[in-house]
């Protein structure tokens, strides 16, 4: 899967953790582009995208907000995806999702033994009554 790492980054903190983000999910062999916000291609293409901003007085960096607002169509449909698909997908193919996969985490049955797509399936349906 392609994912798309875009970051805006005032001082450059922001843009190294990008980097290690982008670094933790090439290791779990995922083909990965990070981009600074401002000159980040568009998501069509991408199976996902990781987005993220320094923050000032409780807001994201104009390059950050500009993606979101010229690429809103997209990230509508990719996050209606998130919403009712990717955590099915990402448990089923690799029992955890991009952040679990960050932080090391991994969703096995009680008997140790990976998710099969059932067993994802219905984890993702009954997460729904967890809302």
């Amino acid at each position: 899967m392609r994912v798309l790492v875009a970051v805006a980054s005032r001082h450059g903190a922001t843009r190294e953790i990008g980097d290690a983000v982008g670094d933790v999910l090439r290791e779990e062999g995922l083909d990965v582009d990070v981009h600074d916000a401002g000159t980040a291609p568009a998501p069509d293409g991408y199976g996902a995208v990781v987005l993220g901003s320094a923050s000032y007085l409780g807001r994201w960096l104009e390059p950050a907000r500009d993606y979101v607002e010229r690429y809103a169509p997209y990230l509508t449909a990719m996050f209606l995806f998130l919403l009712v698909g990717y955590h099915v997908a990402f448990w089923a193919w690799q029992g955890t999702t991009l952040g679990g996969i960050i932080i090391g985490l991994r969703v096995v049955r009680t008997d140790g033994e990976p998710l099969r797509a059932v067993d994802a399936l219905v984890r993702g349906l009954s997460s729904v009554l967890s809302f």
